[in-house]
């Protein structure tokens, strides 16, 4: 990816003016060219095309998506559109808007831009199984793990890899978190730089202006999910448990 042209996204609800000040505010220290991504919201979200269905969504994950979810889930995948019909661009940086930048972010990607690597994690909230690819500078190190570190808070994605990515997920059959994990699925291997230069600063505090735009998860599983279902759920489950040690043998 010699070269590369890469553009920076914040994904933003329109309405909540503190998260974009702040974000936008963090950007300019490090010299970081953001653009706003309007969130797409549950009012918005038959506008966007999706493959969402909450009959094949109960079977892989226990519980239809909120609709807060589904909107998150098809903000990111907006995004993926917009990079593959973008002729100028070969790769976007995306944050949330909830996050902490703590290191000189466009730096950090001149050292670690490659044919090979096309999905790396700036965030994580779970280690994982890793390979070490590239020592960088300031102590950092550019990893390949076994999948992905549960996070969807910054990360660099090109053209390849959204192309991948945006087959498996569109689905939605997922949060869109889980299913960008899953390297072992999609087939985009996940990187990682670490420790990582961007923390996710998710809150769960309703009277904080950084209380997530998703809202608290009420259940793990739907009370009114069918005995199928639940069959489905716990087969779907184990064979992604099969799958991670898989990958992990193959790392």
């Amino acid at each position: 990816m010699a070269s590369t042209s890469i553009r920076y996204f914040a994904i933003n609800v329109e309405k909540n003016t503190f998260r974009r000040e702040r974000i936008t505010s963090q950007c300019r220290r490090f010299g970081i060219p953001l653009e706003i991504f309007k969130a797409i919201t549950p009012a918005t979200i038959s506008e966007v095309d999706s493959d969402y269905s909450e009959a094949r969504t109960r079977r892989h994950w226990g519980r239809p998506l909120m609709p807060t979810e589904r909107a998150c889930g098809l903000s990111h995948l907006s995004l993926w559109r917009r990079l593959l019909a973008d002729d100028a661009c070969d790769a976007y940086v995306i944050f949330e808007d909830d996050v902490e930048i703590q290191a000189d972010l466009p730096e950090i990607i001149s050292e670690i831009l490659a044919p090979n690597v096309d999905f790396v994690k700036f965030s994580g909230q779970h280690a994982r199984p890793k390979k070490l690819v590239k020592n960088l500078k300031e102590g950092r190190a550019l990893f390949k793990l076994a999948y992905g570190p549960l996070d969807a808070s910054a990360y660099l994605l090109t053209k390849r890899g959204a192309k991948d990515l945006l087959a498996y997920c569109v689905t939605l059959h997922g949060a869109i978190d889980v299913l960008m994990d899953r390297s072992y699925d999609h087939g985009v291997p996940v990187f990682a730089v670490q420790p990582y230069p961007v923390q996710s600063l998710e809150c769960s505090d309703p009277a904080s202006p950084l209380f997530t735009d998703i809202g608290v998860r009420t259940a793990k599983y739907a009370a009114d999910n069918s005995w199928t279902d639940r069959w489905h759920v716990r087969i779907n489950r184990f064979v992604s448990s099969t799958k991670k040690r898989l990958a992990e043998l193959a790392l």
